[in-house]
């Protein structure tokens, strides 16, 4: 819906109503862009007169206001102002959009573009997506298989948009069953019905260095050793660099 300057400007009987202090302050705004001013001469961008009472505000086209009480008793024409906001926007944006430079207006669409596409919701591509892993232990890209084979791959994050992400994710997978592997090696299971000492391993960021932690009662890592030898020896067999970068995926 498009607000009538011409019709505000020219009646005594009509009131904008603001419930809110944003509606009053885009409201002013497009008064003083329209040449228009308070009663005595002051600039609506100076001062909105939104008191405390600002879901009552109501302004006149003679440079007055009040509350929204004070002109239904009056008998105004009272137009709320949120039914009109989006659209002075929209008119105020396209006038902004004429005055710009074919270059300006070019950099603005493919400004536009990037952030829909960086904003857009995951999906497969089935032509240049790769998956994690392949029969020759590379990535590959995903075209040539199935859609439901894929879809699985899909939705367990065993694809990515460029062949650098899909080799972080294979690389992950692989140290991650190397730690699982080690951890089958302790003598006991995890037991989480008793005060059984588990150890896991952890980034310390201040020292650069992968080390072991230990707990009880609750689980911070997501592979567990009952023994803190044998995640000693998995440290040591896999080597701190593959934990760091691969594990932890931190680039040092």
């Amino acid at each position: 819906m498009k607000f009538n300057w011409e019709e505000f400007k020219a009646s005594d009987k009509i009131a904008v109503h603001c419930k809110t202090e944003e509606e009053a302050i885009d409201f002013c705004k497009q008064m003083h862009e329209h040449g228009m001013t308070w009663i005595n001469g002051q600039s609506y961008l100076e001062n909105t007169c939104c008191t405390d009472r600002k879901e009552e505000t109501c302004y006149e086209a003679k440079g007055l206001y009040a509350y929204v009480k004070y002109y239904e008793k009056e008998n105004y024409n009272i137009l709320e102002w949120s039914n009109y906001i989006n659209k002075e926007k929209e008119n105020s944006m396209n006038l902004e959009l004429n005055n710009l430079t074919e270059e300006q207006k070019k950099q603005i669409i493919e400004l536009a573009k990037k952030f829909e596409q960086e904003n857009e919701v995951d999906k497969l591509d089935y032509v240049n997506d790769y998956e994690v892993a392949s029969q020759s232990r590379e990535v590959d890209v995903v075209r040539g298989y199935s859609t439901e084979l894929m879809n699985d791959f899909f939705n367990l994050g065993l694809t990515a948009h460029t062949k650098k992400e899909a080799e972080k994710i294979r690389r992950r997978l692989l140290v991650e069953k190397e730690l699982r592997d080690w951890a089958k090696k302790c003598k006991n299971p995890i037991d989480w019905k008793e005060s059984q000492r588990k150890y896991y391993v952890q980034y310390e960021g201040n020292i650069n260095v992968v080390t072991i932690d230990d707990f009880v009662n609750y689980a911070t890592a997501n592979v567990y050793f009952t023994e803190r030898e044998v995640a000693k020896q998995a440290i040591e067999s896999i080597g701190q660099e593959r934990l760091i970068r691969d594990y932890f995926g931190i680039d040092k």
